[in-house]
């Protein structure tokens, strides 16, 4: 007599709790949408068999819904196994509940260290933003054109390499003039401005020659 019956397993799914970082970038400008933060999460963490049974064939197929009468329950079929003992093993839309363990314990820990290095790369674009905002409106202008004074009486024969001895030593404007000329845009030019308003910070006499500048033009 053949057997017309099939073993089948009916398995939901358990998750488990973990913690990561949000980015918040905005990649469009390589910016932060907000400040980076610790969020909690769910992952797959394993299987679990919600229902065992024999049933007739054929077997039941992946897509199909089945009323379990034993539990009174309508499930989902989303994926199916065939078992070694002959039977079928079918992965349902059950859930079952949200555990927490080692796992959830160790992405914690990482999502701390995660969180040190995104704030510090966070705090460095804070910088970088208030530098840029000093350098708007009239402070983008001013050190355009004071890039250009000093760099002019120096051109010789519409050389583009631009260089002036003063204070006792050389200071090249070749890069920051090159770069001016083949932005193309305002947003290119001010992030070459952005980078010589780091020389006139760090670099005392380049500063005083640049606050006796704003003093005339203010004049």
């Amino acid at each position: 007599m053949v057997d017309n019956k099939i073993k089948s397993i009916f398995r939901g799914t358990v998750s488990r709790r973990i913690y990561n970082v949000t980015s918040n970038r905005n990649w469009c400008n390589d910016g932060y949408n907000n400040k980076p933060e610790i969020y909690k999460d769910i992952e797959f963490a394993k299987y679990k068999t919600l229902f065992e049974c024999e049933i007739d064939k054929p077997p039941f197929e992946i897509g199909e819904s089945v009323y379990i009468n034993d539990l009174d329950l309508t499930v989902f079929i989303e994926d199916r196994v065939r078992s070694t003992n002959g039977g079928y093993i079918y992965n349902i839309d059950y859930h079952f509940d949200i555990i927490e363990d080692e796992e959830t314990e160790k992405s914690k820990i990482d999502a701390e260290i995660k969180l040190k290095s995104a704030l510090v790369k966070y705090n460095e674009y804070l910088e970088k933003q208030e530098t840029e905002n000093k350098l708007s409106d009239k402070w983008y202008w001013r050190i355009l054109r004071f890039i250009i004074r000093i760099g002019e009486p120096y051109r010789r024969f519409n050389k583009t390499s631009i260089s002036f001895r003063k204070w006792g030593e050389i200071i090249i404007l070749e890069k920051y003039i090159d770069d001016i000329k083949n932005a193309q845009s305002d947003k290119d030019i001010k992030k070459v401005l952005c980078e010589f308003y780091k020389v006139i910070q760090t670099d005392s006499k380049v500063r005083q020659e640049f606050d006796r500048y704003l003093i005339e033009v203010n004049k």
